[in-house]
């Protein structure tokens, strides 16, 4: 994050709430970018998403906000995470995210090529009848 150039007087205080019930307060005494971090202590609600919203105020108390929406998974959700990733196993609830949709494609491909063939099979057999 960047503080604008030129823009606001020092000093400058940021006030970050991470989303998981802790914030931050940062004091910065000149404009120039700088890094925050936090480390969580489990993943996120539903979603596995936090919003983090940052309040930032100089000395005159004009204010700007910024919120970030991150998301963090829980670890023990996957199947395998190995040094090797060509041995990874997706957990059955993704897997079948992706076969449904492909399932179904296939079956209406296999349903159109029978009604196709089931037509020209009748006017084949229509136009036999006639000779």
């Amino acid at each position: 994050m960047a503080v604008g150039s030129g823009r606001g007087y020092t000093p400058y205080a940021f006030n970050i709430d991470w989303g998981d019930g802790t914030s931050s307060v940062i004091s910065r005494k000149q404009a120039g970018p700088f890094s925050i971090r936090h480390i969580y202590d489990k993943a996120g609600g539903d979603n596995d998403t936090f919003a983090i919203k940052i309040t930032g105020s100089d000395a005159t108390d004009a204010t700007t906000f910024l919120q970030l929406v991150i998301i963090i998974h829980d670890a023990s959700k996957i199947a395998y995470a190995g040094p090797s990733e060509a041995n990874f196993i997706p957990p059955l609830n993704i897997s079948f995210r992706f076969i449904w949709p492909l399932y179904t494609v296939v079956l209406l491909m296999a349903t159109s090529f029978w009604a196709g063939e089931r037509r020209e099979y009748v006017r084949l057999r229509a136009k036999a009848s006639k000779q």
